[in-house]
């Protein structure tokens, strides 16, 4: 229940960085707003959203600086006033000049920095982000926390992971887990930078995937998996239900010890006399060796059906 509680205050904290704005009055108290028009079915609004809650977070600090967004379908009035024809649209109001700044770059969080800094001479806050995970790049930093917690959840992804590009948004479902549970140590390995002595460790061959550490057991999901449909996928749900220690999971191992895993997964490495990489995708197709330069391209004709 306290989890519960501290999530619900989390979540209602970042959410009021971002104001919505119903009419022209709500943009007169603050020196500056920066104007979201966005529209509910516009997927590159969608996109946008995380984005720019992080960048309300960033600016935080800054009392003159409002972050406020609104429907400019259901919000006309104000999608006129402000000459707003396309979704996302970001513009820039200042109370004092009376004047409007229109953004017109790629939304990068990088170029809306510079856009406020630009016309507001107000510069972002990193130390406003507070993360509820923790970035390990070494064997050594992940036993330090191991050695201190009763229980770590490890996260495999790289930068190029889709779900896990914003991993460090306070609204990113890996953090939201994060804070809702405090008995538990969150951390993450950036498996395209770092950590390779981490995925020898815990023989981790495939990302994203995700790996619970306790005194007694070693649970991990998506490390092997050789599907190639779904093992790139580790969302939210995916998450959730690993933590509930679900059965509906496939590709779900539980080990008592790293010999237990280091045993499975050397029974994994070899298929007769061909070594089979966990993590890989293997599809058995004979042996090449045994046939004749004739049978090969016989097979060679019919798999491209010449």
């Amino acid at each position: 229940m306290k989890n519960l509680v501290l999530l619900v205050v989390w979540v209602a904290f970042t959410i009021a960085q971002v104001f919505e704005i119903e009419s022209v009055d709500d943009i007169l108290g603050n020196e500056f707003t920066l104007l979201y028009f966005y529209a509910p079915d516009c997927k590159y609004c969608n996109e946008f959203n995380p984005d720019f809650a992080y960048l309300a977070e960033l600016y935080s600090h800054n009392q003159n600086l409002n972050f406020g967004k609104t429907n400019g379908r259901s919000n006309k009035e104000l999608a006129d006033l402000f000459k707003v024809n396309k979704f996302p649209t970001i513009k820039l109001y200042d109370a004092h000049k009376k004047k409007v700044a229109h953004f017109e770059k790629d939304r990068s969080t990088t170029h809306l920095k510079d856009f406020i800094t630009t016309y507001t001479k107000l510069y972002p806050d990193e130390g406003n982000v507070v993360s509820n995970i923790e970035l390990v790049s070494s064997l050594k930093e992940l036993n330090d926390i191991v050695e201190h917690n009763e229980e770590v959840v490890l996260a495999f992804a790289t930068r190029q992971s889709p779900e896990w590009k914003r991993f460090h948004y306070s609204d990113h479902f890996y953090q939201k887990i994060a804070a809702s549970e405090r008995s538990r140590k969150f951390v993450l390995v950036l498996a395209d930078e770092n950590g390779s002595d981490i995925l020898e460790e815990y023989h981790v061959s495939n990302f994203p995937s995700i790996v619970m550490l306790t005194p007694k057991s070693i649970r991990a999901f998506n490390t092997l998996s050789t599907n190639v449909i779904t093992n790139h996928l580790l969302d939210e749900d995916k998450v959730t239900q690993f933590l509930n220690l679900s059965q509906e999971l496939e590709e779900t191992f539980s080990f008592g010890s790293l010999q237990e895993l280091k045993d499975f997964v050397e029974s994994r490495e070899y298929d007769g006399h061909k070594q089979v990489k966990p993590g890989m995708n293997i599809h058995n197709v004979g042996s090449i060796a045994s046939k004749s330069t004739d049978e090969e391209y016989e097979d060679l004709l019919y798999h491209i059906e010449l």
